[in-house]
């Protein structure tokens, strides 16, 4: 995946097909007014000559209105990653049960490990629990991850 490292929202992204999650429904209808700023007919565009068959939303889903009730709009979010700038003010005293409450919030060592090296990302919300964890403990300054890239948000809401 080509990452852009930018704190602005307002861009294209380029991902490729692997990226998309597996079951994200693409769509393929060439006559929707709204494709173009559509995640799932940009998704639809990077589906590679040797996949047959998938998960799609069908040409049907287009209302007579040119609505669709499946558009998920192309909003890129800014993810972050990396734990070593968070940490580095941190008491030693404090520094063990700041990262288990980190680890608990994340659902175990591995996602943790994995959202400190930057194999995974945090989602806004994620980042916003764990700054918030950092200032319950009285940490206000210099409050920033590792590092920080702009993908967009497969997930709908």
């Amino acid at each position: 995946m080509q990452v852009e490292k930018s704190k602005t929202t307002i861009m294209e992204i380029d991902f490729e097909f692997k990226d998309v999650p597996a079951g994200y429904q693409v769509c393929f209808n060439v006559q929707c007014p709204m494709r173009e700023k559509c995640l799932r007919w940009k998704a639809a565009q990077k589906v590679p000559s040797d996949k047959k068959w998938g998960p799609a939303i069908y040409p049907t889903a287009l209302e007579t209105d040119g609505s669709c009730p499946f558009y998920h709009l192309a909003e890129p979010i800014r993810m972050a990653y990396g734990f070593s700038k968070l940490f580095y003010n941190v008491l030693g005293r404090q520094l063990q049960g700041l990262r288990s409450e980190l680890i608990s919030y994340l659902g175990g060592k591995t996602n943790y490990y994995r959202c400190n090296r930057g194999e995974r990302y945090l989602s806004p919300e994620q980042q916003t629990w764990i700054l918030d964890c950092f200032r319950r403990a009285g940490y206000s300054q210099n409050l920033e991850f590792d590092g920080y890239v702009t993908l967009y948000d497969f997930n709908q809401r």
